[in-house]
């Protein structure tokens, strides 16, 4: 077995382990709008929050799909606490694109690190000043924030009062990475669905971020894996989708041999609709899981082997994530028609399953509006010579 086989291992080994801690935290969780400390210390003691880190700072630097595996468990788990997992090694990935030595400030000095922050938009503003930038501004979505030692936010660029413009005459955008301990949390994360990720908007006033501390998506990675060849992370957006739907199907599998509905001498196990909607949810997930997970496997092993994807693969990608998104709010749907009044319990399963599954699949990142961004890629012959549009590359 070679060292990355023991490390995937040893990964999947203790995700399995903090499972019953994260289910039995869920509902304590959903009740305080954040992830307890205790499950954000255990991800981190489990290898969870550094998997996506380089190995050369202390990170595992294991597979994209191994990553979706964690996801997909521990959404199946909680989906909250899935989301915030996602949110935690997607933002560790950045140190492949940071200089070792800042890598090692962040995972060397404390290998149980928890970075966090907002890398989908730029909210705020990166002032250029002597030997780095001053950062400003307010972002949304800081998920599992309160729990994070280390925050990644996506600035715009900017000179005096003029966005700076890159060589593609778009403005200029980079990612800043901050002590936790610079940022207010300002309490905004009243919504109905994955409640428990804490999402609440962060601002930073003026903090200083030495040139180092930030890079964006077009830099050459510091290290060389393929791991940083491609926001490989952003796929588990669909991982874990796929497990809140997941816990969907089970959810309604148990409750299907013990539930009479009104007025009826039969189990809802017996009932025709029910067969049928049952039916559509196993075949709608198994094959939305199958589309991500083979892509994902297929693009990786190439990417692995030297081969350079194209802008279709990296399409095709994003759209088996986006087909994940919208797969598990149907099947989350049929799930929770087929039980019934029961599903409107706050008491049920279902409930929140269905709640966290459409909260889940507002995120742009895998919205239903991004099926027309795959499609304008796989429609063309040539995708490469489409207009650059602003923003981070696909994949």
């Amino acid at each position: 077995m070679t060292m990355t086989e023991s490390a995937i291992g040893r990964l999947l080994d203790a995700t399995r382990a903090i499972l019953p801690l994260v289910r039995a935290s869920a509902d304590a969780a959903e009740r305080e709008r954040r992830m307890s400390a205790q499950v954000a210390r255990a991800m981190a003691e489990a290898g969870i929050t550094r998997m996506l880190a380089p190995r050369a700072i202390g990170g595992l630097e294991i597979d994209p799909i191994t990553q979706l595996d964690v996801i997909e468990a521990l959404a199946h788990a909680d989906g909250s606490a899935g989301w915030n997992a996602q949110v935690y090694s997607s933002c560790a990935h950045v140190t492949g694109f940071l200089a070792p030595e800042v890598g090692h400030e962040i995972f060397g000095r404390n290998p149980n690190a928890i970075m966090s922050g907002t890398l989908a938009a730029p909210y705020g503003r990166a002032l250029v000043v002597d030997d780095g930038y001053q950062v400003s501004g307010r972002w949304p979505y800081g998920s599992g924030c309160q729990n994070a030692d280390w925050l990644a936010f996506t600035t715009g660029v900017y000179e005096g009062n003029r966005p700076r413009l890159d060589a593609d005459g778009l403005p200029e955008q980079r990612i800043a990475i901050v002590p936790a301990s610079s940022a207010t949390i300002q309490d905004t994360w009243h919504v109905n669905g994955l409640l428990g990720t804490g999402s609440h908007d962060l601002e930073v006033q003026g903090v200083f971020v030495p040139a180092g501390w930030t890079f964006w998506w077009t830099d050459s990675p510091f290290h060389p894996g393929p791991l940083y060849k491609h926001r490989w992370w952003l796929l588990a957006h669909g991982a874990q989708r796929l497990g809140v739907a997941r816990a969907a199907i089970d959810a309604l599998y148990e409750l299907a041999q013990v539930k009479k509905p009104t007025r009826s001498t039969i189990l809802v196990r017996d009932r025709p609709l029910t067969q049928m909607q049952f039916a559509q949810a196993e075949a709608l997930w198994h094959s939305a899981r199958a589309f991500l997970w083979d892509t994902a496997t297929r693009l990786w092993e190439r990417a692995d082997a030297g081969d350079r994807l194209q802008m279709k693969d990296l399409a095709l990608a994003r759209l088996a994530n986006t087909n994940a998104s919208v797969v598990a709010v149907q099947v989350a749907e049929l799930m929770f028609s087929a039980a019934g009044g029961t599903a409107v319990y706050t008491s049920s399963p279902l409930d929140r399953l269905f709640r966290d599954a459409h909260a889940a699949a507002q995120h742009a990142t895998a919205s239903l509006p991004t099926y027309e961004q795959w499609g304008r890629v796989l429609l063309h012959a040539e995708p490469e010579t489409l207009p650059r549009q602003p923003g981070p590359p696909l994949l």
